[in-house]
């Protein structure tokens, strides 16, 4: 989808999938890989790319745990609220410290739930908090600067780690990268509504 545009009017002519979602509101089930190599702060020092630092990881899980046809409340991602809670109290970080969100975006609905459950703005709030080019490149938090599942492709989620990383690289080029970016956070999602957050840091 890269340098695609889509009007209004294109998505609400695409097949409906499962009401209220229609095709562009889906995820692109995509064949790929993406590496991802863990190593000691000690190690990484004397490695040939730049080291990225794992700063703070949480899980969490809605309760009760229960699939999404289930949830008695479709717009709240209650794990995704408690991973994010652990993540920030890890690294005494806040959202308001975050310079690039990479997050799960296997439907679209998922963006505005997720920005309201990490705490960037209250419930309810996601859509205007969208307005005026926030999440965009060159906004105050640039979020899926790949494209994300929506766009790029669904590597279940590996793909925003890759991303999260060259952009605290400062290895993306083009208008894609994310200015004096020092902090991402990186969100998961699982069948059952578990959520996962992943800090990750700018080696210094």
């Amino acid at each position: 989808m890269f340098e695609k545009r889509m009007t209004l009017e294109q998505h609400q002519a695409s097949a409906v999938i499962a009401d209220p979602l229609r095709l562009f509101d889906c995820s692109l089930e995509t064949d790929g890989a993406t590496a991802i190599v863990l190593t000691s702060a000690e190690r990484a020092v004397n490695l040939a790319k730049t080291p990225v630092r794992i700063l703070g990881v949480g899980e969490g899980h809605g309760a009760p745990p229960t699939s999404i046809t289930q949830k008695r409340d479709f717009s709240e991602i209650e794990g995704l609220a408690l991973a994010a809670d652990r993540a920030c109290e890890m690294t005494g970080l806040s959202p308001g410290d975050i310079d690039s969100t990479q997050i799960y975006d296997g439907f679209t609905w998922i963006v505005l739930a997720s920005l309201e459950a990490l705490g960037f703005c209250p419930r309810g709030e996601g859509r205007d908090f969208l307005r005026d080019g926030r999440i965009e490149l060159g906004g105050a938090l640039p979020i899926n600067t790949s494209g994300g599942l929506l766009c790029q492709g669904h590597y279940s989620g590996a793909n925003l780690v890759s991303e999260a990383v060259r952009q605290l690289r400062r290895k993306v080029e083009g208008a894609r990268q994310v200015a004096n970016c020092e902090r991402v956070l990186v969100t998961g999602e699982g069948d059952f509504h578990e959520g996962s957050a992943l800090i990750l840091g700018r080696n210094s």
